[in-house]
């Protein structure tokens, strides 16, 4: 894939299967429920849920993985595991928590080449739960 493209790279779960599409989004003016992923293999787009559709940043984790909005990141920090969440917000890529946000341009991978990949907030949302004992 090319960097240049990245940024219209998207993902999300099919309607019909709930498999995982990449590819690009193909949106319908006034209509928020029918989002398709333009399948390169099928030639022609599939259905997939909205709630689950998320842009590829353009960025990669330390395993050389593409990150995605929505992707729960680790990055290890001094004595313990920072557990955060790729999200946009003005203008740039963040990778941060509920105390803790870093943010990230596209072409600055620093931050997010630290980080490992360990899940997305629609397969794993157990991984950003609190536990106290």
């Amino acid at each position: 894939m090319n960097s240049q493209n990245d940024r219209y790279f998207f993902r999300g779960k099919r309607k019909d299967n709930a498999m995982w599409m990449h590819g690009s989004l193909v949106a319908f003016p006034n209509d928020n429920e029918h989002y398709g992923i333009w399948s390169e293999n099928a030639q022609s787009y599939l259905w997939v849920m909205p709630d689950t559709i998320g842009q590829c940043t353009g960025l990669k984790d330390k395993n050389d993985k593409l990150i995605f909005e929505g992707d729960i990141l680790a990055q290890a920090t001094h004595n313990t595991t920072l557990i955060t969440v790729a999200r946009w917000s003005d203008g740039g890529w963040l990778n941060g928590g509920a105390r803790e946000c870093q943010y990230s341009s596209r072409a600055d991978s620093y931050i997010f080449g630290s980080c490992e990949i360990i899940g997305n907030i629609h397969d794993n949302p157990e991984l950003l739960e609190v536990h106290h004992e």
